[in-house]
């Protein structure tokens, strides 16, 4: 019986082919970024309900939210390119719609954004963007 010889180990596909690993890798990190945009996105969402919650906004109410976004930027540290795309998600769950008046941001809360805003905690607060980027920054080194 002949035993292994250098030349049979090197053959061998994925014995010591690192590629696979730093892959592996890749694919974690990336699925952290991903999982870390959804937390932001999420966030400025919940920023934005209790934003229209406190201005009282209610079903059938017109907002322009390009106007509030620097604002709630400043007030939870969160990118205003989040507020865009938590403006796309809010838009796609129902909660806002388009008003077509040419003005893409002009929107009009629905029925179902005035329930979602009834129902928000009276105790909750705007989301920490500071504390999510710890949070998040910390997840990403854990590699």
């Amino acid at each position: 019986m002949r035993g292994l010889g250098i030349g049979d180990i090197m053959k061998s596909d994925q014995l010591f082919d690192r590629r696979n690993d730093g892959e592996a890798a890749r694919e974690r990190r990336e699925a952290k970024r991903t999982a870390a945009n959804e937390l932001f996105c999420q966030a400025a969402s919940q920023a934005i309900l209790l934003d229209l919650k406190a201005r009282g906004v209610s079903a059938g109410d017109a907002v322009d939210l390009r106007a509030y976004w620097p604002e709630l930027a400043d007030q939870t540290h969160i990118r205003s390119l989040d507020f865009v795309g938590a403006t796309g998600a809010l838009v796609g769950a129902g909660l806002l719609e388009s008003r077509h008046t040419g003005h893409r941001y002009e929107l009009t809360l629905t029925e179902a954004g005035a329930l979602a805003i009834e129902r928000l905690d009276s105790r909750a607060t705007p989301p920490d963007g500071r504390a999510l980027r710890a949070q998040v920054v910390s997840a990403l080194n854990e590699d």
